[in-house]
């Protein structure tokens, strides 16, 4: 029964992509019935958000150490976030990149001191780095509740930007409701438009490659600086699983208003161990002007009209 309820059960029909960073698609990634199961039990977004009054179009979170343990959540739920946070799950996602991410994080096994195959891993803990305890495994899990709130402004949730350099892969699937007739909210990647700045696959990544990348924060990525690449509609089932690296640029396209929430479930894996402060690094040491690599970034100059 567990095999089935991994978001990689399905593997073997995985639409797998390295352009413009390592990727991957399973549509209908779950059994029919476990997912309709799953879907039908999935909690009001009272539950995930709180009784508050909602923000428009806002993300709202709860987390596996918040679930597995809690009577509030349906068994099944439980039972598929503890999966998900297994080692026999990291194992399988591990087989399932193993070639990529050795062409996209060489370095890591040696600043670990072990193998991937080797690495430790556990339930990730509130307060991600912050939490001396999610040092004690080499890999910490996480399986997210995700929801939108509903929409009376049009707005994206979040425009292009990178994970966090503490996360080695991430992954979303969509529970979209019965009857959602909403429009928007699809997952967006994207590149940079200047090619010197794009990701080389096969090559280690340099750690200071965040520092000459003409960008604010990887966080918050100016829209004039990328391209969109490729988009993934918001379908029930759908998985999109991608590598974390200094090109992995994501966001959302904006939602109409809609009284729909956006359900989905988060998938991660971060390290806060190791010799290297995460997997790359995101600290910048020059201002934009500096970092400026081609003048046609620059769409307006000091003293022109």
């Amino acid at each position: 029964m567990s095999e089935n309820l991994s978001v990689l059960s399905k593997a073997a029909r995985a639409e797998k992509h390295l352009d413009p960073f390592p990727y991957a698609v399973i549509r209908n990634a779950l059994p029919d019935d476990i997912f309709a199961g799953l879907s039908a039990a999935y909690p009001r977004i009272e539950t995930i958000a709180g009784s508050g009054v909602l923000k428009n179009n806002t993300l709202y979170l709860k987390s596996a150490r918040e679930v597995v343990d809690h009577p509030v959540y349906p068994a099944p739920w439980r039972a598929f976030f503890a999966y998900h946070c297994s080692r026999t799950f990291y194992l399988e996602t591990l087989d399932f990149w193993r070639e990529e991410l050795r062409a996209t994080h060489a370095a890591i096994e040696h600043t670990h001191g072990k193998r991937f195959d080797d690495f430790t891993c556990g339930m990730r803990r509130l307060g991600d780095r912050d939490n001396p305890e999610n040092r004690r495994e080499d890999i910490q899990l996480d399986c997210q509740f995700g929801v939108n709130s509903p929409v009376e402004q049009v707005t994206s949730v979040r425009g292009p930007h990178v994970d966090t350099r503490y996360k080695l892969f991430a992954a979303i699937l969509y529970f979209r409701s019965d009857g959602d007739d909403s429009s928007g909210g699809d997952l967006e990647f994207y590149r940079y438009r200047d090619p010197a700045l794009r990701f080389r696959p096969g090559e280690p990544i340099d750690v200071g490659f965040v520092n000459r990348c003409p960008a604010r924060a990887l966080n918050r990525i100016e829209p004039a600086y990328v391209e969109k690449v490729t988009t993934f509609t918001y379908e029930p089932n759908t998985l999109v699983m991608w590598l974390n690296t200094p090109q992995s640029i994501h966001g959302v396209s904006p939602r109409a208003r809609t009284r729909w929430p956006r359900r989905y479930v988060n998938f991660l894996g971060e390290s806060y161990g190791g010799k290297q402060d995460g997997f790359f690094a995101t600290k910048r040491q020059r201002g934009l002007r500096d970092l400026l690599p081609r003048p046609h970034f620059v769409t307006r100059r000091r003293g022109t009209g």
